[in-house]
């Protein structure tokens, strides 16, 4: 990924937007390799028309292979595909299981789909102010402070017993993750 990265901006100082075929090969083949990251940046590329032709059936390919090998970025893409049905057949339930899996690597945008999706009852999720709460609060625990005015808002909805056992269960959660993080 490293030479295709110094490829492409070697390539774009000599030849501008004529070298980026080349780019785009290299990407290729290190994604055809196996690595879920280079994946799914290939697929984003494809999906954002950066530095290829934009093509949605590649950015779609190269996102669900990164995404089913454990890429949190690219479970919250493909989360995100589902979600407004680009490229896919919009499927809330489906981008709910998508977000939940980066939510549950640490990806902030994940826990904020989701927690705001059980706070006004969104993608097929019941309303939820104590879930909703849970996953604003990991979001607020990662710097994410957007999250915080609406985070007050739920806990104000819940009973003394319901914010504890909600803060307890965010406290789990953040272990969770943090621990998942650290594997190697």
């Amino acid at each position: 990924m490293g030479l295709a990265y110094l490829l492409y901006r070697g390539l774009r100082l000599m030849f501008g937007a004529a070298g980026m075929g080349v780019d785009e090969k290299w990407y290729r083949k290190a994604a055809e390799k196996g690595d879920p990251e280079v994946q799914y940046r290939l697929g984003y590329r494809y999906l954002r028309g950066n530095g290829v032709k934009p093509n949605l059936n590649e950015a779609v390919y190269w996102i669900r292979k990164a995404a089913d090998q454990g890429c949190p970025a690219a479970q919250f893409e493909l989360g995100l595909l589902y979600c407004r049905g680009q490229g896919v057949p919009q499927d809330d339930s489906e981008a709910v299981n998508w977000f939940r899996k980066a939510a549950d690597q640490g990806v902030e945008e994940a826990m904020e789909e989701l927690g705001t999706a059980y706070a006004h009852g969104k993608l097929g999720l019941v309303q939820d102010s104590a879930e909703a709460y849970v996953w604003l609060t990991l979001m607020v625990a990662y710097g994410r402070y957007a999250a915080y005015e609406l985070q007050g808002s739920l806990a104000q909805k819940l009973s003394p017993q319901e914010l504890m056992a909600a803060n307890s269960r965010a406290r789990r959660l953040h272990e969770e993750i943090q621990a998942r993080m650290e594997l190697p």
